[in-house]
């Protein structure tokens, strides 16, 4: 694997990488917060998880729209059911 493109999307963290066929890869883990998108930050990687953890709520919380996604959904639900 010769390199790796980590992000943070605000709602996702993810790593981008070609396979050995060129197709692009993307490994991600969701995160408890809302943000509006798009949104891409790049990630250093050699953070510990804590450190990348905290980073990465610190960048969010900067966002427009940003919110617990338990209370993003609630909102949605309530306004397609008006």
């Amino acid at each position: 694997m010769k390199e790796l493109y980590p992000a943070s999307h605000g709602n996702a963290l993810s790593v981008y990488f070609h396979d050995p066929e060129g197709n692009r890869i993307e490994l991600f883990v969701d995160t408890p917060w809302y943000v509006q998108q798009p949104l891409r930050i790049p990630m250093d990687m050699n953070l510990s998880d804590d450190e990348l953890w905290k980073w990465a709520e610190v960048e969010a919380r900067k966002q427009p729209g940003f919110k617990p996604v338990d209370q993003w959904r609630a909102e949605m639900a309530r306004r397609m059911n008006a």
